[in-house]
């Protein structure tokens, strides 16, 4: 079996070797194609850009919140806001009982179903 492996090693290395004792063969035509290529290549491309869309007013200003989406979002939560911090007392709209400070237990309004201090 090594002798076989030295065979073919010795067939490659000798092949490899001729190989590298000749001189590539390149014809003038391969030459001119390549450098004619590289010509074509390198001469300016000129790319004219698409005209710029004007924007409208109000595409200007939603754009500036970052679109309708953030927009939208940024209202409502305004809204929200604005909304709570009208009302009366945020206990009555939630409906939660906050327990006094030094108390022990606190309770959520869902109707007693746990104890904060229990757990």
């Amino acid at each position: 079996m090594k002798s076989i492996q030295n065979e073919q090693d010795a067939f490659l290395n000798d092949f490899f070797d001729a190989e590298k004792a000749s001189p590539p063969m390149v014809t003038d035509q391969l030459m001119v194609a390549v450098l004619d290529d590289a010509a074509t290549m390198q001469t300016p491309q000129v790319v004219s850009a698409a005209p710029l869309k004007k924007s409208s007013f109000w595409e200007q200003i939603s754009n500036v919140f970052g679109g309708w989406q953030v927009a939208a979002t940024f209202a409502t939560c305004v809204c929200l806001g604005i909304g709570l911090g009208y009302s009366s007392s945020i206990s009555e709209l939630v409906s939660t009982d906050y327990a006094v400070a030094g108390e022990e237990e606190f309770q959520l309004g869902l109707s007693g179903l746990f104890d904060v201090a229990e757990l």
